[in-house]
């Protein structure tokens, strides 16, 4: 399956709807009920602190999709995605995304690839690199990382390390513990630093 293929995929089992500007689609904490994939517009990813401060995770853009993480775990979903542009969106609820995700195996697979697609634009903009083609930079990153296999209760940045490394988790989780503040967990298509704050 192709990205310029999914559209025409999942018209026929979605409803279009409208989200306006500032409208949530669902927020962090709620269990998974759809599955929503981008045909025009803009919609920011983030996530709240314990005392109420706002860390973006990215943002969807046309081609883009999300809430399938939680339906396909049967997890709550990890961050709120809020309109930030009128925007017109592909609606699956669960039994439907189940029952294709059943019937078309490759739908699953092609999801996760492309998590890692908008997870390595984020990524991008979070090195503040100006890369337009996606491919191009994905090439030019890619050439560069090194794979490591992290072992369970094996430590990868202390508190206080200066290191530059960035990390992007491909497999498993990993545990973030800050002094005083609840535990975080980074999944697959995630990324992290010394100087990342959660």
């Amino acid at each position: 399956m192709k990205r310029t293929d999914l559209y025409a995929f999942l018209k026929p089992h979605a409803e279009e709807v409208r989200a306006d500007l500032g409208e949530v689609l669902f927020r962090e904490g709620d269990p998974g009920d759809c599955f929503y994939y981008v045909v025009s517009g803009q919609l920011r990813a983030f996530t709240r602190s314990s005392d109420n401060q706002v860390q973006t995770l990215g943002y969807l853009f046309p081609g883009d999709h999300c809430g399938e993480g939680a339906l396909i775990t049967g997890k709550t979903h990890r961050a709120t995605v809020r309109a930030v542009d009128p925007s017109t969106l592909l609606k699956i609820p669960q039994s439907g995304f189940r029952a294709l995700a059943s019937e078309h195996r490759e739908l699953i697979a092609y999801l996760r690839d492309q998590v890692h697609d908008i997870a390595y634009r984020n990524f991008t903009k979070f090195l503040q690199l100006d890369i337009v083609n996606l491919q191009e930079g994905m090439q030019l990153f890619f050439q560069g990382l090194e794979r490591k296999v992290i072992a369970a209760d094996q430590k990868v940045i202390l508190k206080g390390d200066t290191t530059k490394d960035l990390y992007l988790v491909g497999r498993g989780t990993l545990r973030l513990s800050t002094s005083g503040q609840p535990a975080k967990m980074h999944a697959a298509s995630d990324f992290f630093s010394s100087r990342s704050k959660g």
